[in-house]
């Protein structure tokens, strides 16, 4: 099971890059394909999606999850960042995406996939793409987890930024970011709950002192109760 999720999630990977480059090459010539502005994202990106599909794939067998709509999460969220590299490409492609911003915007994907790539490699075992929990789940609190409760969404969240600054779109933001955001605040609200109903008082004092998403208390405490 492990390693045909892995396989898997590699040959995803390296499908979506090869048939988005073919795409690009065919629509704006292959010249534009070699270029810095377009390789550097497309190899960065690959990597990353590789580094996570070999770093989990260990599932365990879930013994409590949440609705259907909850399962679909990770599917949807995987079609919003393969999607927005589609628009960055080709925004990186054409002039409307700059050398300075797909610097910047490689960089924040550079961020945002270590830090996934860390978060799940921390969890081991107790990672799960599905919002679900295992057998023998525990809650991390070290690591990562001590800053963070959700540094994987963290970090998703500054992929998706990256990808935005990429391709030099407002639309993309519109259509890529915010949706994205929204799936992350979801999955995160949901999480809570669900290990707050598992783990009980350990999880909420755990709440009460480590922020969501990033370390900064006071701007992105999702979900945090208040002393």
């Amino acid at each position: 099971m492990r390693n045909g999720i892995r396989y898997v999630g590699t040959a995803i990977i390296a499908g979506h890059q090869v048939v988005v480059l073919l795409i690009l090459a065919w629509r704006y010539g292959s010249a534009a394909i070699v270029s810095v502005p377009v390789l550097l994202p497309a190899c960065v990106f690959t990597l990353w999606g590789l580094c996570e599909s070999w770093s989990s794939g260990r599932n365990v067998i879930p013994v409590r999850q949440g609705s259907i709509a909850c399962m679909w999460l990770p599917v949807f969220s995987g079609m919003t960042v393969l999607a927005g590299m589609i628009f960055a490409l080709a925004g990186a492609a054409t002039t409307e995406s700059s050398l300075v911003a797909t610097a910047s915007g490689t960089v924040a994907l550079c961020t945002g996939g270590a830090l996934r790539v860390i978060a799940i490699r921390q969890l081991g075992s107790c990672f799960q793409h599905h919002v679900c929990l295992g057998d023998q789940h525990r809650l991390i609190t070290t690591g990562l987890y001590s800053h963070m409760r959700h540094p994987s969404e963290a970090g998703l969240l500054l992929i998706l930024s990256g990808l935005v600054i990429i391709s030099g779109s407002a639309w993309v933001m519109l259509a890529i970011l915010l949706p994205g955001a929204g799936l992350s605040l979801f999955r995160m609200r949901v999480e809570d709950k669900m290990l707050a109903d598992h783990f009980g008082s350990s999880f909420v004092a755990y709440r009460k002192q480590v922020p969501a998403c990033f370390p900064n208390r006071t701007l992105f405490a999702i979900g945090t109760d208040s002393a």
